[in-house]
């Protein structure tokens, strides 16, 4: 169907401002935690895992550690461009995501429910929500619901199906439009930022 089409056409745009800005660079970046009830000896994993995994990904952990009296430490480690890390524990309770950046970064939460768990001192992090808030949700959720109006395939050459199908159009061009505007305004500030294109499409 011609939608499905538009939708890619976010996704390119996406991926083609994000790409564009990425710079191979070393930074490095501290990662200190604090999981109440966690306790002490507890393994802590360093990861790559991003927010929702599918059933061919493939976990990969970087480092560990081991809690002292609910608290964990890991120091300087390096990174080449920005993506997904993650915290989880051997408890097994699931992990935290966080979109990595130079500096100190804090976690702090409970150990039974590590997910919910606040993430501060990550910009990129902080970035990347506030585009999925002011520019992803919305047009997602508007997409979608023009999606629902749209008549059936055996309507395709209707009338109604034009007018909607056209709003769509529109309203994906209007969309990649905000999509550069907050590139330029937020993005393009700091140089060093190489959001992949994926990363920004998880949320909804």
């Amino acid at each position: 169907m011609l939608n499905c089409t538009f939708r890619k056409i976010i996704f390119l745009t996406i991926g083609l401002f994000f790409l564009t800005n990425k710079v191979l660079c070393q930074n490095e970046f501290i990662l200190k935690g604090y999981l109440k009830g966690l306790g002490t000896g507890k393994k802590v994993y360093l990861g790559n895992k991003p927010k929702g995994i599918g059933p061919t990904f493939i976990p990969i952990f970087f480092d560990s550690v081991y809690s002292v009296k609910d608290s964990f430490y890991f120091k300087k480690h390096k990174f080449n461009y920005v993506t997904d890390y993650s915290v989880e524990t051997e408890l097994d309770n699931g992990w935290q995501s966080f979109l990595i950046d130079k500096g100190n970064i804090l976690i702090s939460g409970h150990a039974d429910t590590i997910y919910r768990s606040k993430v501060i001192g990550s910009a990129n992090e902080t970035l990347y929500k506030k585009f999925t808030k002011e520019i992803y949700k919305p047009w997602d959720s508007e997409y979608f619901a023009m999606m629902k109006r749209l008549p059936g395939r055996k309507d395709i050459d209707s009338s109604a199906y034009k007018k909607i199908n056209d709003s769509m159009i529109a309203l994906t061009l209007a969309h990649r439009n905000r999509i550069y505007n907050f590139y330029k305004e937020n993005v393009k500030q700091r140089p060093y930022v190489a959001l992949e294109p994926y990363v920004w499409l998880q949320s909804k």
